[in-house]
């Protein structure tokens, strides 16, 4: 199983296909060697009754033959002697058909038989001769005497004949009888094997992938949930590998909620003390400060009117609890400000026999609560987003597996190629956020290097032809040639998601341009598009994390909503600034500036 695991999904199906695919070619070729059986046995079954239609007419024949013979010896008749002389080449005929039926051996009836009938036949000839000479003597009737006792023979041996075809076809038919059982019987057992086979494959397929897929699907939940997530899976597969990138996510989440603890923790929250009927005894000063409301105010209230009506009954049961478990209880209820306004706090409860009342400590989770919201959004969405390229997975699997009779056709790699962009795109999606969150608490890391932004330019441009190719959309270039040094990778990656952005709310037909000049001790980069445009009031907006802005008429056109933050954030690093123009209706231009040479002692990495 373990061995099973690191294969790749391919390989797996591949394996899934090729065990039956053998077992299916033993099962024809046993089935094939059966039915050949059976032809031969119904070709002998037909040549023994040929022999004895044959036999039958052979002997037929030279009975006709030699009474017409005989007959127009005795009464004159040349009629009767042309019509002996048609019998006995009739007989010629049947016999010529017996050999080549069934070919003398000297020791079957047939052989006997065929004997028998030739010297009969010259016998006859003879007679015919003499008599036609007019030469028909006393011989002749001893002759004849001679032919009877040959006739006799000659039916002694036909009926031999004729008993053995019988024994032999009758041999045959059973022969094939047990072939045709045989047959049933094979038929029989490979449906069985099949079906057990299908079950074994159900069982498999659901202990490796489908187990596998289940799990991945259920850790993308849990992170929005806000749940721990299930163990690594093991392997060197492809779930694997999606699973640990899923794995890496959950950890950078967890320390930002823990970052985000701590500061809260830190912080002067309410502290109060409830008497046994929840009534307000004692607060600190922060209540003020949280809530708006002035300790005098506040102390004496009961704690519930404090909360929102719909969660009032909620926050008293959840006092309660406290009170009768004896311990620490915690649980989360919004407070309505002295303003009107609502703070999302939690409270942290605990009962004291000592002095008969809970003391609580109310901590203000707005923030984190809308934090942790927008991520549990961002994480939906991505989750969501995993069951397409999954699903693309699985079908565009299936459709290599297809091709496993020879190599696979341009169609077949076609959709295996875009089973695996689907793919790279998920990942690449789940990348965004961790770069993002990374950024945010770690800074962007910067590898400086010496190059041309004209060749920057144009290797975006590279990149992104065969999408815009894809939506007849036109390409244009306007950079001047300049040294100048920054994180090649970095400003390649902002350019290529601003065409990607322009190319995906381009209509077809429409031109995209991309320029770089030299302003002062700057570079200036900039994308324009003919695009719909950009509601002057989503401009401002339009760099914010998980945000996506336009006409309204983009809702097929979904992403991540983290390209354009990620381009600010990277941009930003440099020391420069990113920007948009936008005129609604006329397309918009999303520009860019960075130092043309990095700062003189700058924190990051500098190469070449």
């Amino acid at each position: 199983m373990a061995r099973m695991l690191n294969l790749s999904i391919s390989k797996r199906m591949i394996l899934f296909i090729t065990v039956p695919l053998v077992i299916e070619s033993i099962f024809f070729g046993v089935l094939l060697q059966q039915f050949q059986n059976l032809q031969q046995e119904l070709k002998k079954e037909a040549e023994a009754v040929d022999t004895l239609v044959l036999v039958n007419r052979i002997f037929v024949g030279a009975m006709s033959g030699a009474g017409n013979l005989f007959s127009s010896t005795a009464f004159r008749q040349p009629k009767l002697y042309e019509q002996a002389m048609k019998d006995f080449d009739e007989v010629d005929r049947h016999i010529l058909e017996l050999k080549r039926i069934a070919p003398a051996d000297g020791e079957s009836a047939t052989s006997g038989f065929v004997k028998i009938i030739e010297q009969a036949k010259q016998m006859f000839e003879d007679t015919a001769t003499d008599a036609h000479e007019d030469e028909f003597r006393v011989e002749n009737f001893k002759m004849a005497g001679k032919a009877k006792s040959f006739l006799k023979r000659l039916q002694v041996a036909g009926l031999r004949v004729i008993e053995e075809k019988t024994r032999y076809r009758d041999e045959v038919r059973e022969n094939t009888q047990l072939i045709r059982g045989k047959i049933e019987l094979i038929i029989q057992t490979g449906i069985a094997i099949n079906f057990v086979f299908a079950i074994i494959a159900i069982i498999a397929f659901g202990m490796t992938l489908g187990k596998r897929f289940r799990v991945v699907f259920d850790n993308t939940m849990r992170i929005a949930a806000n749940q721990p997530l299930n163990p690594p899976l093991k392997g060197g597969d492809e779930l694997s590998r999606l699973d640990h990138i899923i794995h890496q996510m959950d950890e950078e989440l967890q320390v930002t909620r823990l970052r985000e603890r701590a500061i809260i923790d830190n912080t002067a929250e309410i502290i109060c003390s409830l008497d046994q009927s929840c009534r307000v005894v004692e607060v600190n000063s922060a209540v003020q400060k949280r809530l708006g409301y002035p300790e005098e105010d506040f102390r004496g209230s009961i704690f519930q009117s404090h909360v929102v009506t719909e969660q009032r009954q909620i926050a008293y049961d959840s006092l309660q609890k406290s009170r009768n478990a004896g311990k620490e209880y915690s649980f989360e209820t919004q407070l309505v400000t002295r303003d009107g306004g609502v703070r999302d706090v939690e409270v942290t409860a605990q009962w004291s026999e000592t002095n008969q009342g809970i003391f609580c400590i109310l901590r203000d989770i707005t923030a984190r609560k809308e934090s942790e919201r927008l991520k549990a959004e961002v994480i939906a969405m991505v989750s969501h987003d995993l069951r397409a390229p999954l699903t693309s997975i699985g079908m565009s699997l299936d459709m290599i597996v297809d091709g496993i009779f020879g190599e696979i056709n341009d169609r077949g790699m076609k959709v295996a190629s875009a089973a695996q962009q689907s793919v790279t795109s998920l990942i690449a999606m789940i990348n965004d956020l961790l770069d993002i969150e990374r950024a945010e608490s770690t800074g962007v890391q910067l590898y400086y290097e010496e190059t041309d932004c004209a060749k920057v330019v144009a290797r975006a441009l590279e990149v992104v032809k065969p999408e815009a190719d894809s939506k007849k959309i036109a390409l244009a270039e306007n950079s001047v040639s300049q040294d100048c040094k920054f994180d090649v990778e970095r400003i390649n990656r902002v350019l290529v998601n601003l065409l990607n952005n322009a190319i995906k709310f381009s209509p077809s037909g429409s031109k995209i341009t991309v320029s770089c000049n030299r302003i002062g001790d700057k570079l200036e980069f900039s994308v324009s598009d003919q695009g719909a445009g950009i509601p002057e009031d989503k401009i401002d907006s339009v760099f914010e994390k998980f945000r996506q802005v336009g006409t309204g008429s983009e809702g097929e056109k979904k992403g991540s909503g983290l390209g354009l933050a990620i381009c600010k954030t990277m941009v930003e690093a440099h020391g420069g600034n990113i920007g948009v123009k936008s005129v609604l209706g006329q397309g918009s231009t999303f520009w860019f500036t960075v130092p043309v040479n990095p700062p003189l002692n700058p924190s990051s990495q500098s190469a070449g």
